[in-house]
Formats: C-alpha cells, sequence, structure tokens
C-alpha cells in the first residue's frame, strides 16, 4: 500500500486561474462545477475562453487573473465546444449543451461576431442533436467550420449560415491532425473514424482490442503528428441480488489500457501501447 501511495504522490504544479478561489474539501465537490473545453484566443495568447456543463462560456483576457461570464441571456447556456477565428478574434463558435453528463442540453451552434458580447444561432443541423462537443475553424478557409454532435459530424462553408452533416451517429470526439486540413479523426463510444477528404466523409478503423469499449477520448500534438492517443474504458454493469434475482442497478465504467497510440505509417496504420503504460483500473470514471 506505500508504495502504491508513493506512485501517486501529485507531484505536477498546477494552480487554479477561476474564475473562483478553489479550496479542496473533504467532500466530492469543492463548490465549483466542471469545465468542458478551454481555448485561448489564436491572435492574443493572453485571451483564454471555457465552456462549462450549464455555467456558459467565460472569457479571460489576462491570462486567467479575471474572467467574465457571456451567455448568461441565451436559451441554453451549456457549452462543450469553442472556435475562435484565426483571421478576427471578434468570431467565436461555441457548440452548445453538456457533452459529458447530460445535464443541459444542445441548442444549436451560436457565433458571436463582437467577441462574445452578443450571439445569434446558425443554420440548423439535420438529425437536431441533443449534444454536441469539439469544434474547429478550419486553418486554411476561416468559414469554414466542422462540428461533431451526437447525430454525427456536421460541416458549414459558409460560416455556420448553413450545414452538411458528413457522418452520421454519435460522434463522441473530434481532431484535425495538426497542420492538416485535409486528415480528420473521430470516435463514437466504441469506434475509431477517419477523414482523409477534408472531413467530406469517415470511415472506420478496426481495432481488434476495442470490443466492448463503453467509451472513447481523444487527442492529438503537434510533437508528433503522427500519434493519436485514445483512452479507453470499458463498460461494466453493477448488480444488485434482490429477491433472489440480479438486477442492473448501475453502469460503471473501467479505464483500461491507457494510453492506446495510433501511429499513421505510409503503408497503413499500427495500433499498440506505448512502452510504459500504466495499467490501472479506476471506478466510476468521470473524464
Amino acid at each position: 500500500m506505500k508504495n502504491t501511495q508513493a506512485k501517486m504522490t501529485d507531484l505536477s504544479n498546477w494552480e487554479s486561474l477561476g474564475p473562483c478561489d478553489h479550496t479542496n474539501t473533504a467532500s466530492w465537490s469543492s463548490g465549483q462545477g466542471r469545465v468542458n473545453t478551454f481555448t485561448i484566443d489564436p491572435n492574443h495568447p493572453n485571451t483564454y475562453y471555457v465552456g462549462t456543463p450549464a455555467g456558459g462560456i467565460w472569457k479571460s483576457v489576462d491570462a486567467g487573473v479575471n474572467w467574465s461570464p457571456l451567455t448568461d441571456y441565451l436559451p441554453q447556456i451549456g457549452v462543450s465546444g469553442i472556435a475562435v477565428d484565426h483571421t478576427d478574434s471578434n468570431v467565436i463558435y461555441i457548440a452548445t449543451g453538456d457533452d459529458d453528463a447530460g445535464d443541459s442540453y444542445a441548442v444549436g451552434v451560436w457565433k458571436s461576431t463582437d467577441g462574445g458580447n452578443t450571439w445569434n444561432n446558425t443554420g440548423s443541423l439535420l438529425g437536431s442533436p441533443y449534444s454536441m462537443n469539439e469544434i474547429f475553424v478550419y486553418p486554411d478557409d476561416h468559414n469554414t467550420i466542422i462540428v461533431a454532435t451526437s447525430s454525427g459530424t456536421h460541416k458549414s462553408t459558409d460560416g455556420g449560415t448553413t450545414w452538411i452533416r458528413k457522418y452520421s451517429g454519435n460522434v463522441r470526439g473530434l481532431k484535425m491532425r495538426p497542420n492538416d486540413p485535409t486528415t480528420w479523426y473521430a470516435i463514437t463510444s466504441n469506434t475509431f473514424l477517419k477523414s482523409t477528404d477534408s472531413g467530406e466523409s469517415f470511415q472506420s478503423v478496426p481495432i481488434s482490442n476495442f470490443a466492448g469499449a463503453g467509451r472513447l477520448e481523444i487527442d492529438v500534438t503537434p510533437a508528433n503528428p503522427d500519434y493519436v492517443y485514445i483512452v479507453r474504458a470499458a463498460l461494466i454493469i453493477l448488480l444488485e441480488e434482490y429477491s433472489n434475482q440480479l438486477i442492473a442497478v448501475q453502469a460503471l465504467q473501467r479505464l483500461t489500457k491507457i494510453p492506446i497510440f495510433l501511429k499513421v505509417r505510409k503503408h497503413g496504420t499500427i495500433w499498440q501501447l506505448p512502452s510504459q503504460t500504466p495499467m490501472r483500473i479506476l471506478f466510476s470514471l468521470g473524464f
């Protein structure tokens, strides 16, 4: 036990940037809610945006010292995705709702053209998605936007006026290959998808050890664009004996074999575990 605790010692140097002071307590909650997404203005490195499950989008122009809420009067203030136009920082897109726990529902992609002071809904999305997550402005065309939602990936080429669904399904995550807007990666709860035509279509990439996955999370790194990192969770059904019958009373998630990475090579793809992968089992996972 002592060795395990030593290995789990927090050696990081993280500090809270608000919007409120944070004090750890014995409770599971220290009085602040979750943060779903974080974005830095590509033109102003001291301007930060955070999106919260039911508290809207917040903005800081001094690297996190002070924060202001921007969406208190929208019909739904959950935010799970933020994209700032790299050619004009006044143009901001948000993907609404809470994609993690469903504490708020999506009401479309909203757009601001004045730095977040006012907002307008963009065009309708096919399938009326109840949740959204990541949203991106294409680096080679600021009028082209792509968003991942519970009804699929949707793409706009006119700044959000109209949207076309490019993939149908509950897409839980979306990433662009660093510096390459022709290549996109997406995930459902148990499937890895890839696009090589700028997000016009997505094809599944079979991965044998993903069978039974209950949830996936995805990310990429500019340090090596050939790597795609995926965290995999397996769905566990907790059973309780009641009147001599086993009743499913709760669903938990278990983290297994993380992280798994994809290395893209000239003649195909190879999935493997990093050489020093921690094999920890975490219950009631909340990533």
